[in-house]
């Protein structure tokens, strides 16, 4: 049975149970505590883990309260999930269709991403834990919104590589290695200065976009190669030969 499917059996027999209180114009809005509440559980402990009731309890309300504004738990959670990618990808995709050079135009991107981040880094763990666990919300995901931020930097890359700006590789690819190091980056950055004594999470991040920037170029220099250079001989003189 799928998502959809079990949730309908579950929410079936929880509303046999609850008794929805009326609300009224007088009533207080829960909508953004409920939103809040539901983010942090379903970020903590996924979907199968968070529940109705402490959803609503964290949110200071009661279920029944809970089901006026949505009419189960995964219209509640598809709703945060739309609500957490929808912002950047619009954004990625107004950067993609405005004027500027390819690479202008990434280094916008990972900035936007990582403003993104900084001003709401729960919507990324809540993304990042749907994706983990392969749930068929973060297929929807894909479909809806991480296919138009793919379209979005495939664009530029096609123009970076066919300007001769970036690497000779298919686009597709090298808008892959932007998104999986953006993504890695914010993922593990809190872990870089564990790894390394040389590097920390917060200088990561402030060079991400010149290292993936360095990455695509072709200009990128090559490393020198120490030449062996043997004695220097003089003007009309010979060689000797070694005798035999």
């Amino acid at each position: 049975m799928n998502l959809h499917g079990r949730i309908a059996l579950h929410e079936a027999s929880v509303e046999t149970a609850v008794v929805r209180p009326k609300k009224t114009a007088n009533s207080p809005d829960y909508r953004a505590s409920i939103c809040a509440a539901g983010q942090a559980l379903f970020a903590e402990r996924g979907f199968a883990g968070a529940t109705i009731r402490e959803i609503a309890k964290q949110a200071g309300a009661n279920s029944g309260l809970l089901y006026h504004y949505y009419s189960n738990k995964e219209t509640l959670y598809l709703s945060l999930l739309e609500t957490a990618v929808s912002e950047i990808v619009v954004q990625v995709e107004n950067i993609a269709a405005s004027p500027g050079t390819p690479e202008e135009k990434i280094r916008q991107i990972v900035q936007a991403f990582l403003a993104h981040y900084q001003a709401h880094p729960q919507s990324f763990h809540l993304i990042q834990r749907a994706v983990n666990e392969h749930s068929p919300a973060a297929q929807a995901l894909a479909q809806n919104w991480f296919s138009r931020c793919f379209s979005a930097l495939n664009a530029i890359t096609t123009e970076g590589v066919q300007h001769g700006l970036f690497r000779p590789l298919p686009p597709p690819l090298l808008s892959f290695a932007i998104e999986g190091l953006v993504e890695h980056g914010l993922h593990i950055h809190k872990l870089v200065g564990d790894m390394s004594p040389d590097l920390s999470g917060a200088s990561l991040l402030d060079e991400l976009a010149n290292l993936i920037l360095t990455l695509l170029r072709t200009d990128t220099p090559k490393p020198s190669v120490p030449v062996r250079r043997g004695k220097k001989r003089l003007a009309g003189k010979k060689p000797k030969r070694s005798a035999r």
